[in-house]
């Protein structure tokens, strides 16, 4: 059962007004009952009924607004629902959101969002950032406004973001390298193909993957770094490239989306059985070569609804609660895909 005003007031040996006062700041206390009231509720979990809250005050409603990329419409949609679903839970406390998506990852068109956020008067802003110096600059500036920014997916440096959301990029560089060091257990080269040069996640993989090799798996090495824009017909023509100029590179690691169309050209390829495929979350048609334990020995999967869900979690936090996250970076679950996890 929640504990309640009146279960605090009764256990601090003061009256209900005494314990308004202090958890809503409306008036002076004496210092030392301040001190006691408030660790009391702290150590008692007490937390105030919003709902009572929002239904008596509808004029302090919240607006969320949300950026998002969806260079990979499969994963994004999943990181979209969680958004969604998250926002539902909270319509009680009159919070509601604005949600504009980006096919691209251009830096004027996701400026252009985030202005028009600030035209409807968002109190924070979740976003899937670009890399770039006018995204860091644009987003500070919101911060120094006292509009709370998180991203998801994807980090930014130079932000002072309520909290980043994703993958451990770089850790799960470093399970890759495991993961292929088991599979391959020889001397091997490894293509890699990463989405952009402007989403940090892509660099901090295949940095993660050079350090685990470097002190771990020797026997690996890296041939050659490939762009693909995360799109499934580049990824072909940049995989068909390296399956032509590269004769060495035997593992295709693929750190962004495109994987189906990397898929295709290997398939194609009289080296096709010659190589071995690592990737993030596999769906639809590539999925069904991890299923049947061939060409795609493991795949890593990084919880994409969970990303978007926690996102709007903490920021309810802080918003209806003024609770911080404990740390600003926080890091979803990193599953290993094998055959028999499908």
């Amino acid at each position: 059962m929640s504990i309640t005003m009146k279960d605090l007031a009764y256990m601090a040996g003061v009256s209900r007004a005494t314990v308004d006062r202090v958890l809503n700041k409306r008036g002076r206390v004496n210092i030392e009952t301040e001190k006691r009231i408030l660790a009391l509720a702290k150590s008692v979990g007490y937390r105030p009924n919003l709902v009572a809250q929002a239904l008596s005050s509808p004029n302090k409603a919240f607006h969320i607004g949300c950026v998002l990329a969806y260079v990979n419409p499969a994963f994004h949609s999943l990181v979209r629902n969680g958004i969604e679903d998250a926002i539902k839970e909270l319509t009680v406390f009159g919070v509601k959101s604005t949600i504009e998506s980006m096919m691209t990852l251009d830096v004027n068109e996701q400026l252009s969002h985030i202005e028009e956020m600030e035209k409807r008067g968002i109190h924070a802003l979740i976003i899937t950032p670009i890399n770039d110096p006018k995204i860091v600059e644009k987003l500070q500036g919101l911060i120094e406004r006292g509009i709370q920014v998180i991203s998801v997916t994807a980090a930014i440096e130079g932000v002072n973001c309520l909290a980043s959301i994703g993958c451990d990029h770089e850790r799960s560089g470093r399970i890759m390298a495991n993961l292929m060091h088991l599979a391959v257990r020889k001397p091997s080269k490894i293509a890699a193909f990463i989405g952009y040069d402007n989403m940090l996640g892509h660099e901090l993989r295949v940095k993660g993957l050079r350090s685990a090799i470097k002190e771990k798996y020797p026997e690996l090495s890296i041939e050659v770094i490939a762009k693909t824009h995360d799109d499934d017909l580049q990824t072909y023509i940049q995989t068909q490239y390296v399956l032509n100029n590269h004769p060495d590179a035997d593992i295709f690691f693929y750190a962004g989306a495109g994987v189906y169309g990397g898929i295709r050209a290997i398939c194609e390829s009289s080296r096709r059985d010659q190589i071995m495929v690592f990737a993030y979350d596999l769906y639809d048609e590539a999925r069904k070569y991890l299923k049947e334990g061939t060409l795609i020995p493991a795949a890593l999967y990084q919880d994409p609804y969970n990303q978007g869900y926690t996102a709007v979690k903490i920021l309810s936090d802080y918003l209806l609660y003024r609770k911080s996250p404990e740390s600003n970076k926080i890091f979803t679950k990193t599953e290993i895909l094998v055959s028999e996890c499908l």
